[in-house]
């Protein structure tokens, strides 16, 4: 998704109500809203959004993706460094 227009990313997102999701997909969706917001540089969404997959991973129970969600966050952090 994020290889094309990060626009039409977002459009999409925005079409999907997370409510339904299972945890593991509301984690990976909320990867993508803070991957998009990284690329923006808009920090303090992509900490939320982060902190939402984080917690929707945890739940889903997947070490796979909670740790995709903690290497997410240290892009995060080197980017307040710079």
């Amino acid at each position: 998704m994020l290889i094309g227009s990060l626009e039409e990313a977002e459009r999409v997102l925005g079409e999907v109500d997370p409510k339904p999701l299972p945890p593991l997909l509301s984690a990976a969706r909320e990867l993508v809203i803070a991957g998009i917001a990284i690329r923006r540089l808009q920090t303090k969404l992509a900490r939320s959004a982060l902190g939402r997959a984080e917690r929707a991973a945890r739940q889903g129970g997947t070490a796979a993706l909670t740790a995709e969600v903690e290497s997410a966050c240290l892009v995060l952090r080197q980017l307040r460094r710079v």
